[in-house]
C-alpha cells in the first residue's frame, strides 16, 4: 500500500519570534565540549540567512574503530525543519512528499525546502491562507496529493524534529500489516493523539470539512472512523514553539550523543 507524505510546515512561529523551521538544532559529534556545540549553534545562526541547511551539512563519513564508514555529525548543524525531512527521506516507502510552507516563510527555510525538492523530487507548495490555520495548509497539500496512486497519506508537522525515521517506519509497517480495514493509523504520547498520523484516502474528502487550526486529530475523534493509535516516548512529540523549547530539545540531542 503506498503512503504519501504531507509535511505541514507554514506556521507563523510567533511564540519563536522568527521562522523556527530554519533555526540550527543539530548537536554536534560525540567529543566536542558544550562550549564547542554552543559555539556552533551561534555561528550557524549567524549565517543563517546567507545559506540554507539541509542533510548534506550533517553528514560526513568517516571510518570508526572497526573502519566502517559511518555518517557522524561535525561543527555544521541541521535545521529543526531539516530533521523532519531527513526522516522522511529516509523512510523510502513515502512518495509523492509534499510540503506546505507560507508566504511569511523566511529566505532561509524556502532555500532548504527548494534544494529538497530539486534534489529527491519532492513536491512544494504555498499555502496563501496559512495564516488562517493548519485545516488551510492541509487542504493546500491534499490538492498537491490527491491526483497521486497514494491509498494513505502521513500528515507530519516540520517543527517536531525527535521524530525519527524508525518512528515512521513503525507506523508504517503497523498499518501495512493490520488485518483490519483501518481508517486511521496514529501516534500518540501517552496522553493525547500526536502527528504523525496516516489516514486512508477513503476519508480524505472529510479533510475538507476541517476549519481554522483543526488537524487530523479532528477526524480521529470522530466515532464511526475505525483505526490504532501506538504510544511511544514522549519526547518524540517535543515540539520547537519557544526558545525554551528548543533548548530542551538540543539538550536531549546532546544527551542522547553522549550515551554512545
Amino acid at each position: 500500500m503506498s503512503i504519501a507524505a504531507l509535511v505541514l510546515a507554514a506556521g507563523k512561529s510567533s511564540r519563536m519570534g522568527r521562522d523556527k523551521l530554519s533555526l540550527p538544532l543539530a548537536a554536534v559529534a560525540k567529543g566536542y565540549t558544550a562550549s564547542d556545540q554552543t559555539a556552533a549553534y551561534g555561528r550557524m545562526e549567524m549565517l543563517q540567512a546567507q545559506q540554507p541547511y539541509s542533510y548534506a551539512d550533517i553528514e560526513d563519513k568517516r571510518p570508526d574503530s572497526h573502519g566502517k564508514r559511518k555518517a557522524v555529525v561535525l561543527n555544521s548543524v541541521t535545521s529543526i525543519g531539516g530533521h523532519v525531512l531527513q526522516a522522511v527521506y529516509a523512510e523510502k516507502r513515502l512518495s509523492p512528499v509534499v510540503i506546505v510552507h507560507a508566504p511569511h516563510s523566511s529566505l532561509a527555510w524556502r532555500q532548504e525546502v527548494l534544494q529538497w525538492c530539486q534534489m529527491k523530487a519532492w513536491q512544494q507548495t504555498e499555502c496563501v491562507d496559512a495564516e488562517h490555520g493548519m485545516a488551510y495548509s492541509i487542504r493546500c497539500g491534499m490538492e498537491q496529493i490527491k491526483p497521486s496512486s497514494a491509498e494513505g497519506v502521513m500528515i507530519l508537522l516540520a517543527d517536531q524534529p525527535l521524530i525519527d525515521a524508525a518512528l515512521l517506519a513503525d507506523l508504517i509497517d503497523n498499518w501495512q500489516q493490520s488485518d483490519l480495514a483501518l481508517d486511521y493509523m496514529a501516534a500518540s504520547d501517552g496522553r493525547n493523539v500526536q502527528p504523525p498520523v496516516i489516514l486512508a484516502r477513503h476519508i480524505w474528502d472529510r479533510l475538507d470539512q476541517l476549519t481554522g487550526d483543526q488537524g487530523a486529530r479532528k477526524l480521529i475523534r470522530q466515532p464511526d472512523l475505525q483505526g490504532q493509535i501506538i504510544s511511544y516516548v514522549e519526547h518524540y512529540f517535543w515540539d520547537a514553539d519557544t526558545p525554551d523549547d528548543l533548548e530542551r530539545i538540543r539538550a536531549h540531542i546532546t544527551h542522547a550523543l553522549e550515551l554512545q
